[in-house]
């Protein structure tokens, strides 16, 4: 073969090859999420989906190209017991699922954690608060909530600290007050003649007058204003 031929053969086959693209290799770090997709309460495990998905979004968005792209599955428990420890068994089985995060109830929650333990894999719980999340003793278990003893005892402190009502307590005073007709004595006027006779805030007036007129200073659910105008404006 003369030297003309080889080099036209060889420059034929180097047009007709492709060199192979090195894809640089990227590690992934993967978990799972189990919650209720359906169901009556499938808009609260979609919420949870939600924050995951936004959390995760960001972390790829700014990770350096050194760290793991973070990944997950989600699987649908229809907050049912009996599902949630079928759909576990799936989140754990997984080959590459290093963590879980649900349930979203206690009972599917408690039915699940005997499997999680023997998995052997990271369970965080995003939302029950019932103390025997973290009373029966898996170490493997993290709940984000504070647990409902807990929570009771610091909102008791609180109050008895602050002197503070609870804001149901504050609103149904306001509404007594605020309907209390003027015979009631119930008002932060305290019964006084003037105040008592302008105010516009009571909704009920008498129909009849009692026969006992109020004094200048004092009312008493047995009296009333003696001048029917006066009973407010």
């Amino acid at each position: 073969m003369i030297r003309a031929q080889f080099l036209a053969g060889a420059g034929a086959l180097a047009s007709g090859t492709q060199v192979a693209q090195i894809v640089p290799y990227t590690p992934t770090f993967r978990f799972s999420v189990v919650g209720p997709q359906s169901g009556p309460d499938g808009a609260l495990g979609r919420q949870l989906v939600a924050g995951v998905r936004g959390a995760v979004d960001e972390i790829n968005r700014d990770r350096p190209s050194y760290q793991s792209l973070v990944l997950y599955n989600v699987y649908d428990d229809h907050n049912v017991a009996a599902e949630a420890t079928v759909q576990a068994d799936f989140a754990t089985s997984a080959p590459d699922a290093m963590a879980v995060i649900g349930h979203l109830s206690a009972t599917t929650t408690l039915a699940t954690q005997q499997l999680y333990s023997n998995a052997q894999i990271p369970v965080i719980v995003p939302t029950v608060t019932d103390d025997r999340i973290t009373e029966r003793g898996y170490r493997n278990v993290f709940r984000l909530p504070v647990k409902d003893s807990d929570e009771g005892g610091l909102i008791a402190t609180y109050a008895i600290k602050t002197g503070s009502k609870s804001p149901t307590s504050s609103r149904r005073t306001a509404r007594t007050v605020r309907k209390s007709p003027p015979g009631s004595c119930a008002g932060p006027a305290r019964c006084t003649s003037a105040r008592w006779a302008r105010s516009s805030r009571w909704t009920t007036r008498p129909t009849t007058m009692p026969p006992a007129p109020c004094s200048a200073t004092t009312r008493t659910a047995s009296c009333w204003p003696a001048t029917p105008t006066t009973w407010g404006r």
